[in-house]
């Protein structure tokens, strides 16, 4: 139901800005996970990513005023204002939860 959800909020309007802020959210959410986790990067080539990822991550965070929600730089604060936005709020409120 989630994927589905995100999937058609996705495909309404503007696919393509929203498809990368997806693309991006998951970029920051591996970012924030090598972070809290800096020695997932043992070898050089991992140091190397990693320290790239970490520099775009930085650059992408003004786009997400919640850095838990990938659609929160659209003014949607979770996966219910998702549902509404796409007509579904009564399959998540009766059928999701």
């Amino acid at each position: 139901m989630e994927s589905l959800i995100t999937a058609l909020f996705i495909a309404k309007n503007d696919s393509a800005s929203r498809a990368e802020r997806w693309a991006q959210h998951g970029e920051l959410q591996k970012a924030r996970l090598l972070k809290k986790y800096p020695n997932l990067s043992s070898t050089p080539e991992y140091k190397e990513a990693g320290a790239k990822l970490l520099a775009h991550s930085e650059q992408l965070e003004s786009l997400f005023p919640d850095l838990r929600f990938w659609a929160s730089g659209f003014h949607k604060g979770s996966l219910r204002d998702l549902a509404k936005d796409v007509d579904m709020l009564w399959h998540y409120d009766m059928i999701y939860w």
